[in-house]
């Protein structure tokens, strides 16, 4: 699954808003590029296996971690490409689906869920469809809001590009968080 959301994402007393372009391919691949207010990519997510990056295109930086700690310092808690996919497409593999605790409707489709202190409820499906619209999170002091603005279906594969090490400098995370500021 491909695609396009929004994410309003409050955590530690602020609020940020911005837009992302996902890629998921299963098992264990992702890729999540997030926008500015212009359009201009600002960081880059790629997940493959277990192994993960952050990348500062700007900045010509990146930093790589386990696949948890990466995506948990974007959203706050940490999801692999399956739960993602999952999460977007309200299809859960059952391998995905192992470690939630889901309220389904009486059609079977999940509604909400939970995963130790991770909250998700679905707010807004598609019209006349069973794809997630709007669905809300909360954990530990982080709350957010995802989008689904568009999506496609079963795109042609595509792997993970990671040429930029080639070009870019590796950091650290605390390195990282500077070039944030």
């Amino acid at each position: 699954m491909e695609g396009y959301a929004s994410l309003r994402l409050a955590r530690d007393g602020t609020t940020s808003r911005t837009k992302f372009a996902f890629a998921v391919t299963l098992p264990d691949r992702a890729r999540l590029e997030v926008f500015d207010a212009l359009g201009r990519s600002v960081s880059l997510f790629l997940l493959q296996g277990e192994e993960a990056y952050l990348v500062l295109p700007s900045e010509k930086a990146y930093w790589r971690g386990n696949r948890g700690e990466v995506i948990e310092k974007f959203l706050g808690f940490a999801v692999g490409p399956a739960e993602i996919l999952g999460l977007l497409s309200g299809r859960w593999t059952e391998a995905a689906a192992a470690e939630w605790d889901f309220v389904r409707d009486d059609r079977g489709r999940v509604v909400s869920g939970t995963r130790g202190d991770l909250d998700v409820v679905l707010l807004e499906r598609f019209p006349g469809s069973d794809l997630p619209r709007r669905w809300s999170f909360r954990r530990d002091g982080t709350s957010g809001l995802v989008v689904l603005l568009e999506a496609a279906f079963n795109p042609p594969s595509s792997d993970i590009n990671l040429d930029f090490r080639r070009t870019f400098a590796p950091k650290t995370w605390p390195e990282i968080e500077r070039l944030f500021r």
